[in-house]
Order: structure tokens, then sequence, then C-alpha cells
């Protein structure tokens, strides 16, 4: 696959690819004509972005204000390299109708992001980590997306924070070598379901239960039913990454998550 940015051509790899076939429940779908929505992931390498200076030119005056406010060096180049990606993603959803510097976004009122180009309907969601961007992408579902680095440490007091009480026992019972890991993989998951929802975290992590299983988020207002969760891995040469893409279940038989990455070709699900 290959996108133009301005004058530069930049490659991308598809690599991973599930289509999740949904159970209504209601026997009338058995007889409706198939329908299958989109999932695009796109999975970058930060240094990839900042390494092809004519990609700058897909940034418009107004990102390049944002970013500059941004004074530590390592988030600038992040938010730098996802908003390219995020703007080139967009451009491939829609076949090229609109080119990557011409897409506009605003803020809802609980903050989260969206697009404000007239009458375009898709959906998006960003995480970053120093070295890695994710951007989810749909025409019409609404979504989250969240990776964090695997290798890194579990701040004591973390769990008391963020968990619930079955999600303390289970990390506790965890060996201490695979605890940080496996809390990384609970965090993720909360992360992208409360960038779903578009309230960040003015959620209570604590009130979210995933320990049970990977599929499951449980909230007061939010149904087993109303959600699909994946998860995934992405190796970073010598480290490795934790992602979770949470999407609303559709008006539809069927859900296709296609991964197009430039980090490397064995990028695919983890559960």
């Amino acid at each position: 696959m290959t996108i133009a940015a301005e004058s530069t051509a930049l490659s991308f790899v598809k690599g991973w690819r599930k289509t999740i076939a949904l159970d209504s429940g209601n026997k009338a779908d058995e007889h409706r004509p198939a329908k299958t929505l989109t999932v695009n992931v796109w999975i970058a390498r930060v240094d990839t972005f900042l390494q092809t200076s004519s990609l700058l030119g897909v940034l418009t005056d107004d990102d390049r204000s944002a970013l500059v406010r941004l004074k530590a060096p390592a988030a600038r180049n992040c938010a730098t390299a996802a908003r390219i990606l995020l703007r080139l993603g967009l451009s491939q959803m829609v076949k090229g109708r609109i080119a990557p510097h011409a897409w506009r976004f605003r803020r809802n009122a609980d903050g989260k992001p969206m697009l404000s180009n007239p009458r375009e309907t898709i959906r998006f969601s960003v995480s970053h980590t120093n070295a890695v961007i994710a951007v989810a992408i749909s025409s019409k579902l609404g979504l989250g997306i969240d990776i964090e680095s695997l290798d890194q440490d579990l701040v004591d007091n973390v769990m008391d924070d963020f968990c619930t009480e079955r999600e303390r026992r289970f990390l506790l019972a965890c060996p201490p070598a695979e605890r940080t890991r496996e809390f990384i993989k609970l965090w993720t998951r909360k992360e992208a379901y409360a960038k779903l929802l578009g309230r960040g975290h003015a959620i209570d992590f604590a009130s979210l239960d995933c320990a049970a299983d990977t599929g499951s988020l449980l909230e007061d207002d939010c149904s087993r039913s109303a959600v699909q969760f994946e998860s995934f891995y992405v190796p970073v040469d010598h480290s490795l990454h934790y992602g979770s893409l949470v999407v609303e279940k559709p008006d539809a038989q069927s859900i296709d998550i296609q991964f197009i990455n430039m980090v490397g070709s064995e990028s695919g699900a983890a559960d």
C-alpha cells in the first residue's frame, strides 16, 4: 500500500486481519444481506516520520501551534508523528477524496477529539508511546485504542488507585515478573474503553473490571454485549508493546479489522 504525502510516497504493509462475526440473537438478521463494517488500525514507529521531513507538509498551522506548546521534545515528537499518521490514515479511509492537510479537528464538550469536516462521520482514536503510534479509524463505528510498552516498572500504589478488588487479587497472584505486564494489559483495555466513551479519566478506573477475561469491561452503564475488545502485540527493536482496541458493536453481521503497519511484518492479535 502506498500513500502520497505531498511529494513523498510512504509505503505501509497490510498485516494481521480479523473478521469478527456478530451474533445479534435476532433470527430475522439471518435473512438480511451480509453487512461488514471496517476498522483500520495503523501502526508506525515515531522515528519513521521524524526522519522524513517532507511529511511535515501535511501539518496545518493549527497543528504547529498546538505542537509548539509541548515543551518536552519527546512529547512533541510523538504528537507530531501521531498527527501525521492520523491525517494519512484518514485520507486513505476516504480513498484520497480529502487530502491529508485538509482534515479539520475539534473537541466535544468532554474534550474528545473529533472531525469538524462537513458531512464526515469517520471516527478515530490515537495512542502512542515514545517509540510507537497506533491510530484506529472507522467510517461509522465508535472506537478507542491504547498502546503501552510492556518494559516498564509498576509503581507500588498504582494497583490500589486504578484496579478493582478482583483485579488486585488477580495481579497479586501473578509471579512478580509477570505482574507489571498483566497490569499494563488491564490498563490498556480501560484506557481504550474510556476513549471510546470520550470521557477520559473522568471515569473511575477502579470501577471498571476486566480481570475476568480479555473481552469484557463492566461498568454501571456498560453492557458486555455493547462492545468488542481485541488486543495485539507490537515488537519494536528489543522492546515489546501491547495494545487494546475496543469497538462498539454495530447494526451489522461482522466487523473487519485490518492492521496496516510500518513497524514490522509481524503484528498480530495477542488474545
